[in-house]
């Protein structure tokens, strides 16, 4: 391993008040700390379900992993904490589910209890995720690339991107190849998002409009009114002397 630690904050941010982090990289090698079964606003999954809870923990190890280009199949090791054995050897076939036919090394401990009331596992894992690089946006000579800049607005409920969180990504997965980039805008403290950027290939304005309107963050009231704007003119810019 080389290079120096980075930090791995996962696609939803992290609060500095921890002192710990959901992963980190070093080199081609991702860390992930120790999960448990938790949704978005951090309550327990499946409680009395050792199997249930698994699933929940590798289903935030495939998000974690895909935010970084990579997926559960690039898992290479994992360490389980249970405090039941009860229904345990159900968890093997949630492991077969997200690893496919790659068998990583693996560890399993009894323990006596976990910190968090009602957890029956907990599960750290090693990712090999070789860096990738950034494609570069190409557009084709009838179409054009334009940059969406949309804040959230203030009056919208706390809790309204996790409700909307996976009608979003299949929206954003069902544009694709048109998608050429994009992620979230966050605050100052580096965590906490405040709206989003995407770049989109379009024929026109009024179909980049359409497909904007289309994205359920919008249609729910989670952003105010997004600015749309022509990224190769952006681009092609002169810069102040």
């Amino acid at each position: 391993m080389s290079g120096s630690p980075e930090e791995i904050l996962g696609p939803h941010g992290w609060t500095d008040k921890l002192t710990y982090v959901p992963a980190v990289r070093v080199g081609d090698m991702v860390h992930i700390s120790g999960t448990t079964a938790t949704d978005a606003q951090h309550q327990l999954v499946a409680p009395g379900d050792i199997v249930g809870q698994t699933r929940r923990i590798f289903e935030k190890f495939e998000e974690l992993l895909q935010s970084l280009g990579a997926s559960c199949k690039d898992i290479v090791a994992t360490t389980d904490y249970y405090v039941t054995a009860e229904n345990y050897p159900g968890t093997a076939a949630v492991r077969r589910e997200f690893l496919g036919s790659r068998r990583p090394i693996s560890t399993g401990v009894q323990v006596a209890g976990l910190l968090r009331p009602g957890a029956l596992i907990e599960i750290s894992a090693i990712a090999h995720v070789p860096p990738r690089p950034a494609p570069r946006p190409a557009v084709s000579a009838s179409r054009q690339l334009y940059a969406i800049i949309r804040f959230d607005r203030p009056d919208a409920p706390a809790d309204l991107r996790a409700r909307l969180e996976v009608e979003h990504r299949q929206y954003v997965a069902s544009l694709a190849p048109a998608v050429k980039g994009g992620g979230p805008l966050v605050a100052d403290d580096g965590t906490t998002p405040i709206g989003g950027m995407m770049l989109i290939e379009a024929a026109s304005r009024t179909e980049i409009e359409a497909l904007v309107a289309s994205d359920p963050y919008q249609r729910g009231g989670l952003f105010a009114e997004p600015q749309i704007l022509a990224w190769n003119r952006i681009r092609s810019a002169p810069q102040a002397g």
